[in-house]
């Protein structure tokens, strides 16, 4: 009798597994605690005059049904861009400003600019669009635990290749690669050295990919700092020489996302999974216009 009160118990315990693991087949946030609050947003912003041109995201349908409380957010003014996974908000700025330069405001600004989605959000994750998380998703909460408690609520990557260069020589490399003009490097420079904080050796920051406290009042002071020189200095459309200078002026000390961060791959965080756009990231002609 014992026996088979046994095998009864052990077909049940076998049934209620087996249930338990359709159920998350047909519905992976089964599992997941009801909760209004995310996590995690992970933002990227595409801009620009046709799909044609721009870069395509990578397909996060993946994580969109197994990641619990976390949110994937493209923001763009194309409403016809595919985007897997991705919940799209379009969204108008300035449009006297450059579609590079409008890509900019949500990237930096999310806090400000996604209301109210961001008021649900723990922290902000930003990735270029044709990037998608490598990374587990134990890793990514880590992160944003820290920014949630860190003083200025921003967690980036210092660019090693570029250690102990000088913005000036950094500057003109833009132009050899073809990544802005020869005319917004000088106006750039000429405005670093007005400053009276500018040092021509400042430590570089990538901005492929970096994470933020929607809600820290620091990060708030330096991003909306960025966003008015950015949009009237007269300089470059690239962001990271003008970000540089923000952290700084604000003597900010930004945690360490990760230490295996590249110029362009995604390091032990991201990897590549969607299409590059403006033939592979070249924005002046060869004449330089």
């Amino acid at each position: 009798m014992k026996c088979h009160v046994s095998r009864l118990y052990g077909c049940l315990v076998l049934v209620c597994c087996l249930w338990t693991c359709f159920r998350l087949y047909q519905d992976p946030f089964a599992s997941c605690p009801t909760n209004n609050e995310r996590d995690i947003c992970f933002v990227t912003c595409i801009f620009g005059n046709s799909i044609e041109e721009v870069d395509h995201p990578a397909n996060v349908q993946w994580f969109e049904t197994r990641w619990c409380h976390t949110e994937f957010w493209l923001v763009t003014n194309l409403a016809d861009l595919p985007a897997p996974g991705w919940t799209k908000i379009l969204f108008d700025t300035d449009p006297r400003l450059s579609h590079i330069v409008q890509s900019r405001h949500a990237k930096f600004l999310g806090w400000k600019v996604l209301q109210p989605q961001v008021q649900s959000c723990k922290a902000v994750i930003y990735m270029d669009g044709y990037l998608q998380p490598k990374a587990s998703l134990s890793r990514f909460q880590k992160i944003a635990k820290d920014v949630q408690t860190s003083h200025w609520g921003l967690a980036q990557v210092e660019q090693p290749y570029y250690r102990g260069s000088t913005m000036e020589s950094i500057l003109n490399q833009l132009v050899v690669d073809r990544k802005d003009t020869k005319e917004h490097v000088q106006g750039t420079l000429e405005w670093f050295q007005q400053q009276d904080d500018y040092q021509d050796v400042m430590t570089y920051y990538l901005n492929k990919y970096f994470a933020y406290n929607p809600r820290n009042r620091n990060y708030q002071e330096l991003s909306t700092f960025f966003w008015e020189h950015y949009t009237t200095y007269g300089g470059l459309w690239r962001d990271q020489p003008l970000w540089s200078y923000v952290i700084h002026h604000f003597n900010a000390t930004p945690l360490a996302m990760t230490t295996k961060g590249t110029i362009t791959r995604g390091g032990d965080l991201f990897k590549r999974g969607g299409k590059l756009g403006w033939d592979q990231h070249i924005y002046v002609n060869e004449d330089g216009g």
